[in-house]
């Protein structure tokens, strides 16, 4: 059922429908990990937007920011398109319906954004939701973390960065991918959901045609 939710911003909203997909913590990591690197920028897009939860957080500090969000299905495109609007962000957010292994055809020129972000379906293996929506969104049937890799390299200009959250238990697929499009990991930070357990997430920066150097930032526990 669709629902409209107030987001931790105040006066900021989204539409979702908890019974098919809708956003998690990842995404507001995701956000801020990236406006720690982001002072300014013209243009940002967005793969696998979901609902455009990303851009719509990151425009709360990217005053004077662009954002694009590519999304494949309809649903949620029908979901971000409505939370665009009641949030008064029609001039600064454009929600553009199709594959991202299409990127070439989706009018996107190509290096022509300054950063790019994705929060792109984490697995490639478990059961699979009974649910289309949630099964496309968490498992890697209608892309994989290579297609991801090769739209954000094909969108970030030179030097720019790309921004993820992923599982830890793909970190090397995850770099293979990133040197074969060209982009060097900069900056990594492991989220814990307690400090006596496993990380769930990764935070990563990856820069396009970067120096090798590696931060890792200390560790995110998640619940105290």
């Amino acid at each position: 059922m669709k629902e409209t939710i107030s987001l931790h911003i105040p006066g900021m909203k989204i539409v979702q429908d908890r019974q098919k997909f809708c956003f998690g913590s990842d995404a507001i990591l995701l956000s801020d990990f990236a406006l720690k690197s982001i002072n300014k920028a013209k243009n940002i897009i967005d793969l696998c937007t979901g609902n455009a939860i990303i851009p719509i957080l990151m425009s709360n500090t990217l005053k004077e920011t662009n954002f694009t969000a590519i999304e494949l299905q309809s649903e949620s495109v029908l979901f971000a398109k409505e939370s665009v609007e009641i949030n008064s962000l029609q001039d600064k957010i454009q929600i553009i319906q199709g594959d991202i292994k299409e990127i070439k055809n989706l009018n996107i020129a190509k290096n022509s954004f300054d950063f790019v972000t994705a929060n792109p379906p984490y697995m490639n293996y478990g059961r699979l939701s009974e649910n289309t929506e949630k099964m496309i969104a968490r498992h890697e049937i209608k892309c994989v973390f290579d297609d991801v890799a090769n739209a954000a390299s094909f969108c970030v200009k030179p030097n720019g960065s790309f921004f993820l959250v992923h599982r830890p238990n793909r970190l090397n697929d995850i770099i293979l991918s990133l040197n074969k499009y060209g982009f060097l990991p900069k900056r990594i930070q492991f989220v814990y959901p307690k400090i006596n357990l496993a990380p769930q997430m990764i935070l990563l920066e990856a820069k396009k045609s970067g120096s090798p150097e590696l931060k890792v930032e200390p560790p995110l526990i998640q619940y105290k």
